[in-house]
């Protein structure tokens, strides 16, 4: 964008045609990166119509549209480019760089894709295969603190209104 301090990845604009959905050339060279910036886009696209405001309002529809994104399926893309640094060398330099992409932080965007993965039945190792390995442990984590609330919600769901006024008859 023309005198940005900094280009955003993508961006999405309605159309009388549908959308047009732009990405900064850079993205090119980074496949996990230009995905999660797709991805976002997209997600601006199907929520784009929402006559409702996303749950905090208008301010914070660019984190729901990640979120969304996370909904749709691209959660392992998201958290893979959210935080990149590597080492660079242009043949005259040599240094360290380091990008920042996306609204969410990489465990919020995990949170939402091991809930998306439990309701779902999909194994973890379907995301840990592909997962960068520092957000491994983060997610295994999420994974069974999700796993464990579902199982909660379950076994209240299983419970009899008959046994639950004989449990508090008990108790009180």
């Amino acid at each position: 964008m023309k005198d940005s301090p900094s280009s955003p990845a993508g961006t999405f604009r309605a159309t009388e045609n549908g959308a047009l959905i732009t990405y900064h050339p850079s993205r090119l060279g980074d496949a996990m990166s230009l995905v999660a910036t797709f991805a976002h886009e997209l997600a601006h696209y199907r929520t784009a119509g929402c006559a409702e405001p996303p749950p905090g309002g208008w301010e914070v529809w660019e984190h729901a549209t990640d979120l969304a994104a996370v909904f749709l399926g691209f959660g392992l893309f998201l958290a893979n480019s959210r935080f990149s640094f590597s080492q660079f060398s242009d043949g005259q330099t040599m240094g360290w760089r380091w990008r920042q992409q996306g609204y969410l932080s990489e465990p919020e965007i995990l949170h939402m894709h091991a809930i998306r993965c439990v309701l779902l039945g999909t194994p973890p190792r379907e995301t840990l295969d592909h997962l960068k390995p520092a957000l491994r442990g983060i997610y295994m984590r999420l994974v069974r603190e999700v796993q464990q609330s579902v199982d909660a919600l379950e076994a209240l769901r299983q419970r009899t209104p008959s046994s639950v006024d004989a449990e508090s008859a008990l108790a009180g």
